[in-house]
């Protein structure tokens, strides 16, 4: 029996995309919360921020803006 080997050679494109994309992947396992456990990942210094906090966009279109 003849094995048919076929290689498959892929654009720098694509192999910087893909590897993009499994970073992507990888790095999100570091979000889970068995991670943050796992990993000792403490929480942000957000919610030790007490009170409110005002945010104003310049430039904001009249017919957007909810004013109080």
């Amino acid at each position: 029996m003849k094995t048919i080997k076929y290689e498959v050679k892929l654009e720098t494109s694509v192999k910087i995309i893909l590897g993009v994309l499994a970073l992507g992947i990888f790095l999100n396992v570091f979000a889970t919360p068995i991670a943050q456990e796992l990993f000792g990942i403490k929480a942000a210094l957000a919610q030790y921020i007490q009170g409110t906090v005002d945010v104003r966009i310049a430039n904001w279109p009249l017919a957007l803006q909810m004013i109080p």
